[in-house]
Parts: C-alpha cells; structure tokens; sequence
C-alpha cells in the first residue's frame, strides 16, 4: 500500500504538468468540474465547450491515463496511445517527455476538430 502511495505521489506532478501545460496554450482548454460524489476519480480538462479529455493517476499501471472524449476527431496516430482501449482513445503518460508529447497531440487534435467543423460548416452555407 504504501508502494502505491509512493507511485502517486510521483505521478501527481506529471498529471499537474499535463493539465497546466494544456490550460496555458491558447487554444482555450480549461479544467472542468467533475460532478461525482466525494472525491473525484478523474480530472476533466473542456474546450469549445465540451469534454476534452478525462485525466487521472493510475499509480498500479506507473502512469498517468488520459481518456480522450469522443467529441474531438484525432488527427492520426500517437505513441503513447493504450492498444485496445475501448472509447475513443486512450493514453498513458510516464514522464515529462510524455507529457510534452501528449500536449502537442492534444493541441493538434483541437486544430484538426475545429478545422472539421469549420470546413463542414462552410459546406453547408447556401451558394
């Protein structure tokens, strides 16, 4: 037990890194509030006024897991994603060169999402 409270406390700062990281870009992703009972079980970061990602610390897997939502359309492959996840995609961060890499994909998957949107949206208008 208390192995895993070592492993925790370790992956604390580089769920915090994640979630600062992604809030100070200007793409305008926010934490958002978890509407379960005592504790939260995850973290929920929101952009464009929809669930981004979910994130928490999974101290028995040594990594912090990210939960991306099925609202936002992934512009293609990333290393750290979790083979076989069920949901849209999952991933798991070990470091702060994960995290660096995570970000950047995150990011590009915003980019890529609104882009979608604005090409569909542009489509639709009457010629």
């Amino acid at each position: 037990m208390k192995d895993l409270e070592e492993i925790r406390a370790a992956l604390n700062p580089i769920c915090e890194d994640l979630i600062t990281e992604l809030c100070v870009r200007p793409l305008g992703i926010t934490e958002g509030k978890v509407m379960s009972p005592g504790v939260p079980p995850y973290r929920r970061l929101d952009c464009d006024a929809r669930a981004l990602c979910y994130v928490r610390v999974r101290p028995k897997k040594r990594a912090v897991r990210v939960d991306v939502s099925g609202l936002w359309v992934l512009p293609g492959e990333c290393p750290l994603q979790v083979p076989g996840s069920s949901g849209n995609a999952s991933y798991m961060v070990r470091s702060t060169t994960d995290v660096d890499e995570l970000v950047a994909f995150l990011a590009a998957t915003v980019r890529h999402t609104r882009y979608l949107y604005r090409t569909e949206a542009q489509r639709r208008l009457p010629a």
